[in-house]
């Protein structure tokens, strides 16, 4: 499991304005339009070009709700994702050509954990680069997509540093017995 380790490491970009302080994260649209929330991971435990087996965010929901929100996920597409500023946030960098589309959310629970879908495609697209290194940072932007107004919100690093979005993945190793039930092993990220 990577972990988020500070409240830096969760931002909003909220037409074209950023914040690095606020206690909840909204997924999907605004009434007033763009919406892009960025979450980074300080160090994350993969080897470079594994075979992942699953990778998900798991957020924990603020509010009961059955919105239809829908939005997207990318990866950015660096080696050692830097920590997030002003002059640096989700909005101005480079994005994975992987793109998860996440909509027909279930009904949500307040402070309750969901797991979003698989992502393990862009990890595997972050982590197949040559410059990539197991313990860089990796960092994912949830891009609000589809109506106007539809949002979910999640808790925060601020809200509540136990219900921070969290990054949840296992690959599969070889050890020297081969492939096979004894030769090879699960590891967590």
């Amino acid at each position: 499991m990577a972990l988020i380790t500070s409240g830096a490491d969760d931002v909003t970009v909220q037409n074209g304005t950023f914040s690095a302080t606020g206690t909840s994260l909204l997924l999907g649209m605004l009434p007033a339009g763009m919406n892009l929330v960025g979450v980074r991971f300080p160090s994350v435990r993969l080897p470079r070009g594994v075979t992942l087996e699953y990778a998900h965010l798991r957020v924990w929901s603020k509010d009961n709700t059955s919105v239809a929100a829908q939005f997207d996920i990318v990866g950015h597409n660096h080696s050692n994702s830097p920590a997030f500023t002003s002059t640096s946030h989700p909005g101005t960098r480079s994005q994975t050509n992987t793109r998860i589309t996440v909509s027909g959310l279930p009904t949500w629970a307040a402070n309750t954990m969901y797991e979003l879908p698989d992502i393990k495609a862009i990890l595997h697209e972050i982590s197949a680069r040559s410059d990539w290194a197991e313990g860089n940072a990796m960092s994912f932007f949830l891009i609000g997509s589809g109506t106007p107004e539809l949002n979910r919100a999640i808790h925060s690093y601020e809200s509540n540093t136990n219900y921070a979005v969290s990054l949840h993945g296992c690959y599969l190793v070889e050890s020297s017995g081969g492939p096979g039930p004894l030769g090879s092993g699960a590891r967590f990220i």
